[in-house]
């Protein structure tokens, strides 16, 4: 993990450590790139989604939280990283909803 305030990177030997897992992904300057993704963002809602490079879709929600748009994801997942993207998804997977920066800091 990264301590960007105080500029240390925590490294292990471990290629599956518990602390490299986490359930929350949060998207700095995300942008809507589809008209269809004009919902309320208050309260969760249900969507499918990326991160960095991932082959395969993940399943959580998604709700504005002080400016940035957080995801819930359903499963614990590896290689949430600052600075990479996040891309969302509606839930069948057939539209792009928008993307934005991690921006965990953790």
């Amino acid at each position: 993990k990264k301590d960007m305030q105080n500029n240390i990177l925590f490294i292990s030997h471990g290629y599956d450590p518990i602390a490299q897992y986490g359930s929350e992904v949060k998207l700095g300057d995300f942008k809507f790139i589809n008209e269809k993704a004009d919902q309320d963002y208050t309260s969760p809602q249900r969507v499918k989604f990326k991160i960095r490079h991932s082959p395969e879709f993940l399943s959580g929600s998604m709700q504005i939280q002080n400016q940035h748009m957080m995801i819930m994801s359903d499963e614990k997942i590896a290689g949430i990283a600052p600075g990479q993207f996040g891309v969302v998804y509606n839930e069948n997977e057939s539209i792009c909803l928008g993307a934005g920066v991690i921006d965990n800091d953790f």
